[in-house]
């Protein structure tokens, strides 16, 4: 059985590696199940399956318990995932722009000044 019967699926399967590398993430399932072939979806026929439905992730956010199960009402399995978030976040530089527009909007500044 086949998982790509595309000619592109090399092209996106780089574009996509290079994407998460680029973005520190990883493919939950495969980090959880080191070469376990489970499909999300599967052709009726049983002629193709694909692994289509992923979960990425900063490694962070300490991804666990991922799963495919079945799910009834698509033709796709569901992946789950639980996420436990670091106690604190670091912040990057960002940039923060206050919209000083909004302080000609007389509702905004009528509800403002009644906050306590």
């Amino acid at each position: 059985m086949s998982t790509c019967t595309s000619s592109s699926c090399g092209v996106g399967i780089a574009e996509l590696d290079m994407f998460t590398k680029n973005h520190d993430m990883v493919d939950v399932w495969r980090v959880q199940h080191p070469g376990l072939a489970v499909f999300t979806w599967h052709r009726p026929d049983g002629t193709d399956a694909s692994r289509l439905d992923r979960v990425y992730s900063p490694p962070a956010l300490s991804p666990s318990d991922c799963e495919v199960v079945a799910c009834p009402v698509s033709d796709h399995d569901a992946v789950t995932v639980s996420f436990q978030p670091p106690e604190s976040w670091p912040a990057g530089r960002g940039f923060w722009k206050m919209n000083t527009d909004i302080l000609t909007e007389a509702e905004y500044c009528r509800q403002f000044q009644a906050s306590p």
